[in-house]
């Protein structure tokens, strides 16, 4: 079915990760490749430099949620949304056309419980 999609799975701090999900994709056939934007000795300080890797190189991007405000995060979160909505409007052109992301999926950081309680937060 998805048999090597390149996928480029953007994981925000040393804890994100696609847990079942990511499992699940691999049984599919993607081809999962995880790049972390905060190293884990940055954490606390979260205000990084990071290049988005071209476009060109991936069928299909998911990206996690980050667990910092925005303020936090501004010396990457710009580039980042910039980095999506090209993403987005490649996945929008007419086929056919050079390599291009198929899919974006976006996934939260915190879950809500079952009951709908307070999220699920991780904790480093």
């Amino acid at each position: 079915m998805a048999a090597g999609l390149r996928t480029l799975v953007i994981g925000h701090d040393h804890v994100a990760g696609l847990g079942h999900f990511g499992r699940a994709l691999e049984a599919l056939g993607f081809d999962l490749h995880p790049v972390t934007v905060v190293p884990e000795s940055r954490f606390t300080s979260p205000d990084v430099s990071y290049t988005y890797p071209a476009h060109a190189d991936w069928d299909a991007i998911i990206r996690t949620g980050a667990p910092w405000p925005r303020s936090q995060t501004q010396s990457w979160w710009p580039r980042e949304v910039e980095f999506l909505r090209t993403s987005h409007e490649l996945v929008l052109q007419p086929r056919p056309s050079p390599r291009r992301p198929a899919v974006d999926v976006s996934l939260p950081t915190a879950w809500p419980t079952a009951r709908g309680r307070r999220p699920v937060r991780r904790r480093p």
